[in-house]
């Protein structure tokens, strides 16, 4: 149980990290592949309402608001 939660949390900061890394150097592709995995995370565990608005930010024309609202919402990774 808590191995599965660490790994899942760990990959939530991967994807964020990676993310991250894409908007710096604006690589649009990277950018929706992060976005996609870090949606997907959320969808396996059951976060269901995080992931829609982790694919809708990924369609969004201000993804950078939607992106730092993502981030102050987040109380917890899991």
């Amino acid at each position: 149980m808590y191995v599965k939660r660490y790994i899942i949390m760990l990959a939530i900061v991967v994807y964020l990290v990676s993310l991250f890394e894409c908007c710096v150097s604006r690589l649009s592709e990277a950018k929706s592949r992060a976005l996609d995995n870090l949606g997907r995370v959320h969808a396996r565990i059951g976060n269901f309402q995080k992931a829609i608005d982790v694919y809708v930010c990924c369609y969004s024309s201000a993804f950078i608001v939607c992106l730092s609202v993502y981030l102050l919402t987040a109380k917890t990774l899991v």
